[in-house]
């Protein structure tokens, strides 16, 4: 079939071509069974996850993962504590393609402005009024990713190995070198 006007056959082909790459991006791929306990000693990682263990390996503790329930220490540079529940520390998450964490926060703290690179990240506060209250609060965060991972800009930006330059950091953040200088002090640089 020929279109007489090419407007509507390259919007077709746009929105294809975004949906194929909105689709195939930021995800653990889909379950391949319904039921795989994580080997976390394996070496050898799959598209879909840690390798299984034996099934008569499996304990109920792969399973439960209390460390959500207990507030982390905040008493950092942040102010604040993540705690992760991923497929790493609760092997029963292994190919559900899931994952959440608990960011606890004190008065004034921060969660350091972060990516994670495997996930869409979706919070929720359950306690608290952020970090601009004046008592604690306290995120339940879940992701679309058994193991999320995260990118640190503080850490990234000024702590790296190797470092990135300075004339880079002046030019992008159009501030003096004394500035990146500072800022590299306190990330390790």
């Amino acid at each position: 079939m020929e279109y007489s006007n090419s407007k509507p056959r390259s919007l077709l082909i746009l929105f294809a071509t975004v949906f194929l790459i909105i689709s195939s991006c930021r995800a653990d791929p889909d379950p391949l069974q319904d039921f795989c306990v994580a080997n976390l000693q394996a070496t050898d990682i799959t598209v879909d996850g840690f390798p299984c263990k034996p099934t008569s390996s499996v304990v109920s503790d792969d399973f439960f993962f209390s460390g959500l329930s207990a507030p982390g220490n905040t008493n950092n540079m942040f102010g604040s504590n993540i705690t992760q529940a991923n497929v790493a520390n609760f092997p029963g998450l292994n190919t559900l393609g899931l994952s959440m964490n608990r960011v606890d926060l004190v008065p004034g703290g921060v969660n350091p402005l972060h990516s994670h690179p495997r996930a869409t990240e979706l919070g929720f506060i359950l306690q608290g009024e952020f970090n601009v209250g004046t008592g604690n609060a306290m995120l339940i965060t879940a992701f679309d990713s058994q193991l999320p991972g995260v990118v640190l800009a503080p850490f990234t930006l000024f702590g790296s190995t190797p470092a990135i330059p300075n004339d880079v950091l002046t030019k992008t953040f159009q501030v003096d070198q004394s500035v990146i200088n500072l800022l590299k002090s306190k990330f390790g640089n």
